[in-house]
């Protein structure tokens, strides 16, 4: 029998080359190599989408940019601090690294100022150091204040407000007719020119004065508003009418009581409205919409106390869609008893349920 090698294979004569022959060895398993990328081989642009969901500001400032000389010049870009979320005392002295984030980084994704009790600013003077840290950043996302800021506060906070205006989607502001900008712009005006807000917080000034219509249809994706105004009365009445756009999911008002026919008005164009924070006379809106599903009433409880009217206001409630309802009654200590009270508010509770009321019903006094 002959035989004969091609490419290292025996085969026998008489037989297909291609069919190897059962004496040779078995050959050796392949080995399959996986290739695993690291850190280093990524892109820039990936690099950089990691560091953008980094929501720690002293993580982009200090731990990142000394893994490497790449990393640090990629964390330098703009986009990779969209992310941060800084929380900051702005009458706070001592330094805090939340502060030098703000002096550093050239945007943030989101800010929230509030304002300590200790140790506060003496005299209520200006924070120049929050002040400058604040001159050149901008906020991509969201900007809120705890309340009602000092004077020194608000011009600073006005001009971060300007800078930041194409891109916010969530803002608290102050109205008043004193503060604005380097280039004379007044609240109002800046959010005249803010099409892109979702959320917004007022806080209204006593002697703010508003000119209907300045703010109407500037905000066509506008889902939640709160006003803010100590004391109430009707000389906001207007602001609040041109802040009620059709793309509304949630309110929260109190304006003085009886509220204007046209202030009903708009409330009942409102129809995706799904959470209401008002005084309790605006109730008959309520059935007008449909999506309406949680409601906070303010009852302000007249002297002398009448059960009959705290069970009305109870009843007013009813609407099929709502399934939470939450009563805040304003009551005076001295000239009204707390346990009648008490019991009206209780037969009003059962009175709303037998109505055919099935959600949740709480309520709480307010002396």
């Amino acid at each position: 029998m002959t035989s004969a090698k091609d490419n290292g294979v025996v085969c026998e004569a008489g037989k297909d080359a291609n069919v190897k022959s059962t004496n040779n060895e078995e050959e050796p398993e392949k080995k399959t190599v996986k290739c695993v990328a690291e850190m280093g081989d990524l892109p820039d642009e990936l690099l950089l989408f990691i560091f953008s969901r980094v929501t720690d500001g002293p993580t982009l400032l200090t731990a990142v940019p000394l893994v490497c000389k790449r990393w640090r010049q990629v964390s330098s870009d703009p986009a990779a601090w969209r992310g941060v979320t800084v929380c900051v005392q702005a009458n706070r002295v001592a330094s805090s690294i939340e502060r030098t984030v703000l002096t550093v980084a050239p945007v943030v994704g989101s800010l929230h100022v509030s304002l300590s009790e200790s140790p506060p600013v003496s005299g209520g003077r200006p924070n120049n150091r929050f002040l400058r840290a604040i001159e050149k950043v901008v906020v991509c996302t969201e900007l809120s204040l705890q309340c009602d800021p000092p004077r020194w506060l608000r011009k600073g906070y006005l001009e971060l407000v300007w800078r930041s205006r194409n891109q916010l989607k969530r803002l608290s502001i102050v109205l008043d007719n004193k503060t604005k900008t380097e280039l004379g712009h007044s609240p109002v005006d800046v959010l005249s020119q803010m099409p892109c807000l979702e959320e917004l917080t007022v806080y209204v000034h006593k002697k703010f004065v508003y000119k209907s219509g300045e703010l109407k249809d500037c905000f066509p994706n506008l889902k939640g508003i709160k006003v803010v105004e100590k004391p109430t009365g009707t000389r906001q009445h207007d602001l609040i009418k041109d802040l009620l756009v059709d793309s509304l999911v949630r309110a929260h008002f109190r304006p003085c009581f009886p509220p204007r026919p046209d202030l009903l008005t708009a409330l009942e164009k409102c129809q995706k409205i799904e959470s209401l924070y008002l005084n309790w006379e605006f109730t008959p809106v309520f059935k007008s919409l449909p999506a309406l599903k949680d409601v906070t009433i303010d009852l302000t409880v007249e002297v002398p106390l009448q059960p009959e009217k705290v069970v009305q206001a109870f009843c007013s409630l009813y609407t099929p869609t709502v399934e939470k309802v939450h009563v805040l009654v304003e009551w005076c200590v001295f000239r009204c008893s707390w346990l009648v009270l008490v019991k009206s508010c209780q037969s009003g509770v059962r009175a709303l349920k037998k109505r055919g009321f099935n959600g949740t019903i709480t309520y709480a006094m307010v002396a």
